[in-house]
């Protein structure tokens, strides 16, 4: 479906500031290529300084671009994330784009530093408090919030959609790595309605993608061993599309007119109906606990 939306679809981006999480592998990496060579000012998240530094060299050899910036930050710990936060208000006090990208998948049963399991605290919660302290930049700049989420989402999510208290996150005896991505990718769904619903009005939009199968480091970071882990290890490559090709699903996302605030996507710009797992308070009540644990935490 790509031929409804290619790279010679994108616009100029001179001037644009855009803000990519997980951005030297894999989707995160090729998005900040995409932005950089159409003239974007690109900030290049990494785990570490190291990992970003180099991601910006190899970005800079590839595009010519003077316009990229090394962030880092650890999303597993929330005081990291509190670092990352304020590394990026110092480097910009613009964000036209902010990709909420970084992700993992397939891990056995791991806290983050902060007591929150793995999956929900990486792919999450850790976008969800990034977002929080970069509010005001964001409403001053009528910035548009990308979500990169999964198919997963709708169908290995608990039934009753995410759970709604740490403990059910955190319950080693109940843990299933697949369930627990799927809520993750779930979460990325419900923050970007409630971000629609009560941040539409100070000008953000907020959208969430579907990139579909994609072969990344991803998969080979898939440590744990059950058999989702080992299906990413192992033979997802054989059923996915490469990096280069499947970014242009968030890519649409961050830079069409069409996209409109509370909208989904995949297939590159085919609307994504997420409306099973929408309904209902939801995506209120997974902000508010959220809210909770952030308190709890010290990171209100």
């Amino acid at each position: 479906m790509s031929r409804y939306f290619s790279l010679a679809d994108m616009p100029d981006m001179t001037g644009k500031t855009v803000v990519v999480t997980g951005a030297t592998m894999g989707l995160g990496y090729h998005s900040a290529r995409v932005f950089a060579s159409h003239g974007a000012r690109v900030l290049v998240h990494g785990r570490t300084a190291e990992k970003a530094g180099k991601a910006v060299e190899q970005l800079q050899a590839e595009t010519g671009s003077e316009e990229l910036v090394a962030v880092h930050g650890d999303l597993s710990s929330l005081d990291s994330v509190k670092k990352l936060a304020n590394a990026i208000s110092k480097a910009t006090k613009r964000i036209d784009v902010l990709m909420l990208n970084a992700g993992v998948a397939g891990l056995d049963f791991e806290l983050s530093q902060d007591g929150i399991e793995m999956h929900m605290a990486v792919n999450y919660v850790a976008h969800f408090y990034l977002f929080k302290k970069l509010e005001h930049t964001l409403k001053v700049s009528k910035a548009r919030v990308v979500s990169v989420s999964s198919g997963a989402a709708a169908s290995t999510c608990h039934a009753g959609g995410v759970p709604l208290s740490l403990e059910a996150w955190n319950n080693k005896a109940e843990y299933n790595e697949l369930r627990s991505y799927g809520d993750s990718k779930l979460a990325n769904i419900l923050f970007t309605k409630y971000v629609a619903e009560h941040y539409g009005s100070a000008g953000i939009v907020a959208t969430v993608v579907d990139p579909g199968v994609v072969w990344t480091a991803l998969n080979a970071r898939a440590a744990g061993s059950s058999m989702f882990s080992m299906f990413l290890r192992n033979v997802a490559w054989f059923f996915s599309s490469k990096p280069e090709e499947a970014v242009l699903t968030q890519i649409f996302a961050s830079v069409s007119p069409r996209v409109e605030n509370g909208t989904s996507w995949q297939l590159v710009c085919l609307p994504w109906d997420v409306r099973g797992k929408t309904q209902g308070e939801g995506a209120a009540l997974l902000w508010k606990m959220t809210e909770k644990v952030l308190r709890e935490k010290g990171f209100a």
